[in-house]
C-alpha cells in the first residue's frame, strides 16, 4: 500500500486573550496509577518536552486545568498509559471548556509479529480492546500545521483481516493517525462508535534502512465528544439551513468551510449531516471571509447526481463573520444532471 499526496485546509484556532479553566476526565485509568494531562500550545507546534500546563489527574480519573484562553492540543502520559484527545487541537475560549474525555491506552502495545519478505519499511498493526482490525485508514502528516485535519501527505490502507499495514516512505519525521469510520466514508468527522488511534510515540523517525515495526491501540469516540463539539470549535458560529430550489428542507447533505473562493482545496472544516428540517452549524474561533458549499460527498469534483450547491448572498459567494458573532444563512442545493 503506498502512499498518495493531497492538499489540506487550514484550521482556525485563537489568539490568547484571557485565562480560562479546562475540565474534564481521562478513562481507563487503572487503580493506583499516576498520570498526568499536559497542554502543548498550537503555536508551539510540538507534543512533548516542558510545559507549564499540565496537571496530576485525581483517583477518579478527574482533572482541572487553569490556562490561558488560547488554542492547545491535549495528551495524558504516565504510568505506561497514554492518551490523545480526538479533537484536538481545541480552541479555549475565555468562559473555558468542560467535558472534555480522553481515553487511555498503553503507550508500549506489542509490536506486530511479521515475518513477511518485506526488506524496507514501516510494517505496523492496528488493534481495538487488543484484537486487530480490518478497514482501518492510516493517515500521514509530516507537521502538526493543520491539526492533523484532512488526508494529511498521504493515505495507506485499509488495514488487513489481520490489522495490518504498510508505509513506505522516504527517511523523515511523521505523525500517524489511524481512523475507522463504520459508515465507510474516507473523510469528514468521526461519529459515534467510529474508532480513532494516535501513535504513542509521534512523532515516528522513518530511518530507510530495514523495517521499523509499530502498534497503534484504538479508542471509540464516545457521545460526549460530539455533544462538546460547538464550544471545542469556538465562539464564531455560521448556523442555517440547506434547501432544494422549491424552499424543502434537505437532510443528510455536509456543509463545507473554504477559505479560499475558488473552493478546490481541503475545506477548513465540516460540518455534520444536517438534519431532518435542514439545519447545520459551523462553529470556529475567528471571524474572516469565508465561502460555503453543501453537498453529498467530501472530496473529488461534484458529480452527476450529486446534491450541491454554494452559498449566493448579498455579496455573492462571499460569507463575512465578526470574531464571536453568529451569521444565520441559507444554502440551496440541486441534484446535478
Amino acid at each position: 500500500m503506498r502512499i498518495f499526496t493531497c492538499l489540506l485546509g487550514l484550521v482556525l484556532l485563537a489568539s490568547p486573550v484571557a485565562a480560562a479553566m479546562l475540565t474534564g476526565e481521562v478513562k481507563y485509568l487503572p487503580s493506583g496509577s499516576k498520570v498526568e494531562v499536559f497542554a502543548y500550545p498550537y503555536s508551539e507546534q510540538r507534543l512533548s518536552g516542558e510545559t507549564p500546563y499540565h496537571v496530576q489527574v485525581s483517583g477518579e480519573g478527574e482533572f482541572r486545568l487553569d490556562l490561558p484562553s488560547d488554542g492547545y492540543f491535549l495528551l495524558a502520559r504516565g504510568d505506561g498509559l497514554f492518551g490523545y484527545y480526538g479533537r484536538n487541537p481545541i480552541a479555549v475560549p475565555e468562559q473555558g471548556l468542560t467535558g472534555i474525555v480522553i481515553p487511555l491506552v498503553s503507550a508500549h502495545p506489542l509490536l506486530p509479529d511479521y515475518q513477511g519478505s518485506v526488506e524496507q519499511g514501516v510494517i505496523g498493526q492496528v488493534r481495538y480492546k487488543g484484537k486487530p482490525v480490518s478497514g482501518v485508514a492510516i493517515n500521514v502528516y509530516g507537521d502538526m500545521v493543520r491539526g492533523f485535519k484532512g488526508m494529511g501527505l498521504g493515505l495507506a490502507g485499509p488495514t488487513d483481516s489481520n490489522g495490518q499495514f504498510f508505509l513506505d516512505m522516504p527517511p523523515g519525521d511523521y505523525y500517524i493517525l489511524a481512523r475507522k469510520r463504520f459508515s465507510g466514508a474516507q473523510r469528514g468527522p468521526l461519529e459515534v462508535g467510529d474508532l480513532f488511534g494516535f501513535y504513542a510515540a509521534n512523532p515516528l523517525t522513518i530511518t530507510g534502512r530495514g523495517v521499523q515495526k509499530i502498534a497503534i491501540d484504538l479508542v471509540e469516540v464516545p457521545e460526549k465528544a460530539l455533544a462538546a463539539n460547538v464550544a471545542i470549535g469556538g465562539q464564531t458560529h455560521i448556523i442555517g439551513h440547506v434547501v432544494d430550489d422549491k424552499g424543502e428542507a434537505v437532510s443528510g447533505v455536509r456543509v463545507l468551510l473554504y477559505m479560499d473562493p475558488l473552493m478546490i482545496r481541503q475545506p477548513a472544516m465540516v460540518s455534520r449531516p444536517t438534519e431532518d428540517d435542514g439545519r447545520f452549524e459551523l462553529s470556529f474561533p475567528k471571524g474572516g471571509d469565508y465561502y460555503l458549499v453543501a453537498r453529498d460527498a467530501l472530496g473529488g469534483p461534484p458529480s452527476q447526481g450529486e446534491r450541491y450547491g454554494q452559498y449566493q448572498g448579498p455579496q455573492g459567494p462571499l460569507v463575512r463573520v465578526e470574531t464571536g458573532g453568529t451569521l444565520n444563512v441559507r444554502i440551496v442545493v440541486r441534484r446535478l444532471q
